[in-house]
């Protein structure tokens, strides 16, 4: 008898997948096909172009400087140094900033822990129509303890949490950008808020068609009113292979 009951209820709680929620069979095909992608990216270097601007309370936005860097992610680690480097030697950010306040995550993390290691838990989603292919929205929310998402600025560095949303196109599956917002942020570093936006595309890389980050936006807001916003641009990602010699024409 009681092993009578025991089937019943597991048969009561396991679901037929004809029965789930189309949101649901959805995301699961999503994050199945994120991660295939993702998974297939070989160790790899691209030229990251920062464009930083700031404005100060009852001022304007202006611009404040561009950095070229090279960003690399070498079994699973970011790696970064100013674009003219023989080597990559630190995912330290700081070290480049000038005073300005820079994030890492836009090259793996975020969708790292979206889609391989599944740290999100999902809050909401929907389906919209923005004018061309239909897309799925999903909103998430990551802890610190879970989260890649890591600042720096001159009073300090820290992982913080996340919450955000991503959209993926209904037809391919292919995601198409991600939104996030720090939670969680130590008062050290002086910030009461933190905006990403990574926009994706594939990208042809020696004989396989991946899933890379195109442009990424960062908006930083300090306590003292002041506003900070990086525009990211990624461009020459190619195969990184560790006796190469890094060059990347920074005049164009």
């Amino acid at each position: 008898m009681r092993f009578g009951i025991i089937a019943f209820l597991l048969a009561a709680v396991v679901m037929p997948a004809d029965d789930l929620p189309d949101w649901v069979l959805a995301l699961s095909k999503i994050k199945r096909h994120a991660r295939e992608d993702l998974q297939r990216i070989p160790n790899y270097i691209c030229l990251e172009t920062v464009e930083r601007f700031e404005a100060y309370p009852r001022e304007g936005l202006r611009k404040r400087d561009t950095l070229r860097l090279q960003v690399a992610v070498v079994d699973g680690q970011e790696l970064m140094a100013p674009a003219e480097a023989g080597r990559l030697d630190t995912d330290n950010p700081d070290r480049y900033s000038r005073g300005g306040t820079l994030g890492t995550g836009a090259f793996s993390a975020f969708a790292a822990n979206l889609f391989v290691n599944d740290n999100s838990r999902t809050t909401g989603w929907g389906r919209e129509d923005t004018g061309g292919s239909p897309v799925w929205r999903f909103d998430y929310i990551i802890s610190e303890r879970q989260s890649g998402f890591r600042l720096s600025t001159l009073g300090g560095e820290a992982v913080v949490g996340e919450r955000g949303s991503f959209w993926a196109d209904a037809k391919t599956l292919d995601i198409q950008s991600i939104e996030a917002e720090a939670t969680d942020i130590p008062v050290r570093l002086g910030l009461r808020g933190v905006f990403v936006r990574i926009d994706y595309h594939r990208v042809t890389m020696g004989k396989t068609d991946l899933l890379m980050p195109k442009t990424a936006e960062m908006v930083t807001l300090s306590y003292n009113g002041e506003r900070r916003q990086n525009v990211i641009t990624f461009s020459g990602c190619r195969e990184f292979h560790s006796e190469s010699v890094i060059k990347f024409d920074t005049d164009k």
